[in-house]
């Protein structure tokens, strides 16, 4: 009788074993009435969750069952799924224990933007958590998270106190990018950089419409209260002495520059709050008038896939043109030439293999309808890059020539701007002219110098012979950062690392 009475135990335990034969979709009372790995929810048989996303409002995943949250108005929460049905886990924006992470209550969800919204301030979110310009919702794991997020460290900037900036846990993207503004409010201004746990990258593009200002920032503090970049002194010679003297390679740019952090393996990026101060100047350094335009991109991943997207300017009768099949360089005749795509592409595609980087996809663009940039002027190179339409990846501008004489390719900024158009800095230019004295695999090596620049890298050696390699890359030609159009292919374990966390990669 004992016996009997375990075996009877032991089936109400487990729901029913070895289960019921209701399949998906099938009405149920409990889940001993479905088959094995499903559950029984609002009395029909479904797949068992896997998230606690998969159970809906006020509901948590345990087991493989949903069942109900039971976190009620008022009372601490660690995640979205800890609080009931109509009620949101929303942060107190205080730290109650001491350990630098805010504490949390369920509240009355109040209508808004649900988790990956856009948004601006915490009232357009149903939760009260804007941060990194979108709705995020309180986590501890990523299973908290539905599938595409993760659950990250995000610091909270809003409740900054001094020098102290306290963070929460909140789920955001998996893989990719995100981007969103970092508020400016003067000419010359103070603000928190909050970098989540998650990031491998963050870029820092900041801009002002009047090109005869400057813009970036003046210094920038790390999360552990390091200064790793103060603005050098704009007078030469002292300012190229100033420069390298920073940890964090950064300068201010008439119209629009750029910080990407890490710029070498040796200052990795700290998930926490870096303090900057961003401001327009005049070409002496004192301060100017426009108010910056900054945009933030954090990249979450290590990418390998490199998009190319080449634009052609007009190049009919270029005295070099029967260096590819006799025929002119364009958006139609690059895609068939047996030489543009087994010599001039293939290489490329073989020096960024070295550094585990793979071309992914190619674009092909004509731009006949602008003649005053075929023959490119240095000081016209924004205009020429403001041209670019395609997001992610590299443009490519094949022009006619570049003066002043002898060069060969333009870099819109070390690094340009990741993966946005239509800005002064989105992507290289390269000139035909090479091809005149050179073979096609020697241009691909001057434009993937030019685009490793935009990725970031610096030269190894300048032709002034002052020297700025990667703890583990040399100062020789045989490097492809090295600044003559005959250097090498070579790129160190340390450039690669670099290459491989700028968010133009997917």
């Amino acid at each position: 009788m004992l016996r009997t009475c375990l075996v009877i135990a032991a089936l109400v335990l487990c729901g029913g074993c070895p289960g019921g034969n209701r399949s998906i979709g099938e009405s149920c009372s409990s889940v001993s009435d479905c088959e094995g790995g499903l559950q029984c929810l609002d009395h029909v048989c479904v797949p068992e969750c896997r998230r606690h996303s998969d159970c809906g409002d006020g509901m948590q995943c345990n087991g493989g069952q949903c069942v109900e949250a039971s976190g009620a108005i008022g009372e601490a929460c660690a995640r979205e799924v800890d609080c009931g049905a109509g009620l949101a886990c929303r942060l107190d924006n205080t730290d109650v224990d001491g350990d630098s992470f805010l504490a949390a209550t369920c509240q009355i969800d109040h209508g808004g933007g649900v988790l990956g919204a856009a948004c601006d301030t915490d009232s357009g979110c149903r939760d009260s958590t804007c941060a990194l310009g979108r709705c995020v919702d309180l986590c501890t794991a990523d299973e908290d998270c539905p599938i595409g997020y993760a659950c990250s460290s995000i610091p909270r900037v809003e409740a900054a106190s001094g020098v102290r900036v306290p963070q929460f846990y909140g789920c955001i993207p998996e893989r990719g990018t995100i981007s969103w503004p970092l508020a400016i409010g003067a000419p010359v201004d103070e603000v928190w950089l909050p970098v989540p746990g998650r990031a491998k990258s963050i870029s820092l593009v900041m801009s002002v419409n009047d090109t005869s200002q400057r813009v970036g920032a003046s210094s920038i503090v790390d999360p552990t209260g390091k200064t790793i970049y103060e603005l050098p002194s704009l007078l030469e010679p002292q300012h190229t002495i100033d420069f390298y003297a920073n940890p964090l390679r950064h300068d201010i740019e008439p119209g629009l520059s750029v910080i990407q952090i890490p710029s070498t393996p040796t200052l990795p990026l700290i998930a926490g709050a870096y303090h900057l101060t961003i401001g327009s100047f005049r070409p002496n350094g004192n301060p100017a008038s426009e108010t910056p335009h900054a945009t933030v991109v954090a990249k979450l991943d290590t990418g390998t896939i490199l998009d190319l997207h080449f634009y052609f300017l007009g190049l009919d009768g270029h005295p070099c043109a029967n260096a590819l099949d006799g025929v002119t360089l364009d958006a139609s005749s690059a895609q068939s030439s047996q030489l543009f795509q087994k010599s001039y592409l293939a290489a490329l595609r073989s020096i960024f293999g070295r550094a585990g980087v793979a071309i992914g996809n190619v674009t092909y663009d004509d731009l006949p309808s602008h003649p005053d940039l075929d023959g490119l002027d240095a000081s016209d190179l924004g205009a020429l890059l403001s041209l670019s339409t395609h997001e992610g990846g590299v443009n490519v501008f094949f022009v006619r020539t570049i003066s002043p004489a002898g060069l060969l390719t333009l870099v819109g900024g070390t690094p340009g701007t990741p993966g946005i158009p239509g800005t002064a800095a989105s992507g290289v230019a390269v000139s035909l002219d090479g091809i005149c004295y050179q073979d096609w695999p020697t241009l691909a090596r001057t434009t993937a110098h030019a685009l490793a620049r935009h990725m970031g890298l610096y030269r190894n050696k300048e032709p002034d012979g002052h020297t700025d390699p990667i703890d583990d890359s040399d100062e020789t030609s045989a490097n492809l950062m090295y600044f003559s159009e005959y250097g090498g292919t070579d790129l160190s374990d340390g450039q690669a690392a670099v290459l491989r966390v700028n968010p133009v990669l997917r």
